[in-house]
This record gives C-alpha cells, structure tokens and sequence, in this order.
C-alpha cells in the first residue's frame, strides 16, 4: 500500500512539474565592444498544447533607441509533454554607453507572464596612441605564373608562321627555276570511225553469243545502233534520229546498189524482231553480224577526218605552265601575309603576357 501512495505522489509531483510554465529573459553578454553582437533570448517553457503569443516579438518599436536589431527567430523544442518555445533577437549598438532592456510580456493559454528586465554595457576600444610600429616595407610586383595554356596558341602562330615563310621561299625557288612546271601531255589519238565500229561490234559479240530467243530484241538493237553509228562518223547522215525506212533511201541514192540491199536485210530483219515478235536462227545473227562487218572493212577506205584548229602542244604547254606560275605567284604573296599576320598576333599577345 506504500509504494502505490508513493507512486501517486511522484506522477502528481511529475504533472504538476510538467504544467508549470517558466518565462524568462537572457543575454549571452553583458558587454560588448563597439559593432559587436549579443544575443537576447526569450524562453518559454509551457506543456504540450499551451497556446504562446508574443505579439510584439516582430515589433522592433519596443526596442530601446541606439539599439540595432540585425535579426530574430523562434526556435520551438518538444520535450515529452511540455515544449520550449525561444525567441531570438540579435543585437549591437554604435554609442559606448549602457543600454537597458525592458521586461517582455508573453501570453499563455491567455495568461501574462513579463520576464526580468536586462541590461548591456557598450564600450569603446582602447588604442594605444603612444605606442609606435615599426613601418611594414611595401611588398614588390608579384610575377604571374607561367601558364602553357596561355602561351601554347601564341607558340603555334609563331610555328605557323615560319612554315608559310618557308613555304614562300620554297615557291619562289621554283618559279626561279626555268624548267617547265607542268610536264607535256601525250595526245591521244583519236579511233577512226571504222575502228569505233569494230570495237562495239566485239563488244556486242562478246556479250550476247550465245543468248537465247529471248535476247535477240537487244542482240539486233545493239547491232543496228553500231551500224547507225558508223554511217553517222563515216558518211556524217544522222542516222541514230532516222528511222529504218529513211536510212535505207538514203544509202540507195549514195551508195552501191549490192552493199545497202544487205543492210536492207539487217534493218528489215531488226525490224521484225524488235516490232513484230520475229526469232531468228543463232546462224542467221551470225550472217547478219558478217554483213555489218562486210559492209564496214568496205567502206573505210577514203575517210578524211574533220579538219580541227590546230593548237600546237608546246602552245598548251606554255599556257599551262603560265597558268600554274600565276598560281603559285599568288599562292606564295598569301603565304607572306599570312605568316606577317600570325607573326603580329603572337607578338601581341606575347607582350600582354609579359607585362
């Protein structure tokens, strides 16, 4: 039966402890220098639930004059059943004197409770006006440290620089040496008209022996647009816009009676395989080939070709070679003022560096 009493009192003792509410006012210094701070702190310990107002905690009017507030906060810490509310105010002064602080009302659960008033001294700081320090010597103009990335770019200028100054000197060597610059061509010999024709006759020859019933539309295509060709280079008669029926009138008017009555056939039997869905026999292809043949080893002789202005080779050799001169002319003037260019900007930015 004891210790239930005992027990009872101390959880009475405990509540009656935890309902308590405390208010009360502090300064972390009393003295201060001049511009220095001190924090003024309001505690309030009241239990869970408690309603705290200080209304005029935000209010700064309540402060007394020569007094700067540099800031303020609350702080709130639950601790079981009560909680601590704290209410900061930082603060400093200019004027050395003793400032007093006044008492401050806080509301709880409706209920005023003023705190004790505070009071801070301000003072000034003390120089010794008698004493003497010997003068500190002026410190001298620090250099700056050398950094690669700052003088790489001025150190490939200058790089590039003397390669385009060799460059010059180089193409100045050359267009002070007399040989030629651009060697002779070998002209190309143009193929006679009868040699053109035999070479697409091989060619057709080679690509469509043995073909089947089914090529022999392109097999006579290929083979009269030799033929047309030829009479084209040869005779000059716009043969591949002609159609087959003007061709043959053409060549009964110029030419012998025997050889166009077998190039009737070829452009007749073309005509019907290309038109009329004819097939020929693999020896027929071959009796028409021979004919085209035939009809080209008999009239190649006596072609005379087209006369064309003649430019002699050394003629387009010197213009070559003037044309390339005047090129490497310009080509070594650029080089020089490019590399003058490059060589100012790096010795600008050089002498920024340096100074």
């Amino acid at each position: 039966m004891k210790k239930f009493f005992a027990t009872i009192t101390l959880a009475l003792v405990a509540l009656l402890a935890s309902a308590q509410v405390r208010v009360k006012a502090s300064l972390d210094s009393t003295r201060i220098l001049i511009g220095e701070r001190t924090h003024w702190t309001i505690t309030v310990d009241a239990p869970k639930g408690a309603q705290v107002a200080y209304a005029h905690f935000a209010d700064t009017t309540n402060v007394p004059h020569g007094i700067e507030v540099l800031e303020q906060h609350l702080d709130t810490i639950a601790n079981g059943n009560a909680y601590t509310w704290t209410f900061h105010r930082t603060l400093t002064a200019w004027d050395a004197r003793n400032y007093e602080l006044p008492a401050v009302t806080v509301q709880v659960n409706g209920k005023d409770y003023t705190t004790n008033k505070l009071a801070f001294n301000v003072i000034e700081t003390k120089v010794d006006t008698a004493a003497t320090a010997p003068a500190r010597p002026s410190d001298g103009i620090q250099k700056s440290p050398f950094l690669l990335s700052e003088w790489l770019p001025y150190y490939v200028l200058c790089l590039l620089a003397v390669l385009l100054l060799v460059a010059a000197y180089i193409i100045n060597l050359r267009l002070k040496n007399q040989k030629p610059l651009v060697k002779r061509r070998q002209p190309e010999r143009k193929l006679l008209p009868h040699e053109k024709a035999m070479r697409a006759i091989e060619q057709v020859k080679t690509q469509y022996s043995g073909s089947d019933n089914a090529d022999q539309k392109v097999y006579y295509t290929a083979l009269t647009d030799v033929l047309r060709q030829y009479l084209e280079d040869r005779f000059g008669i716009k043969a591949m816009e002609m159609t087959s029926a003007e061709i043959v009138e053409t060549l009964r008017r110029e030419g012998n009676s025997e050889t166009n009555a077998e190039l009737e056939r070829v452009f007749a039997t073309a005509d019907l395989v290309k038109f009329a869905k004819y097939s020929t026999q693999d020896n027929e292809k071959n009796y028409y080939l021979g004919n085209v043949v035939d009809y080209i080893e008999e009239t190649k002789s006596g072609y005379q070709p087209p006369q064309e202005p003649a430019i002699s080779e050394a003629e387009l050799e010197d213009k070559r070679n003037q044309r390339m001169r005047l090129i490497l002319r310009w080509c070594k003037y650029a080089a020089i003022v490019t590399a003058i260019a490059f060589a100012a900007i790096a010795a600008w930015g050089i002498s920024e560096l340096l100074n």
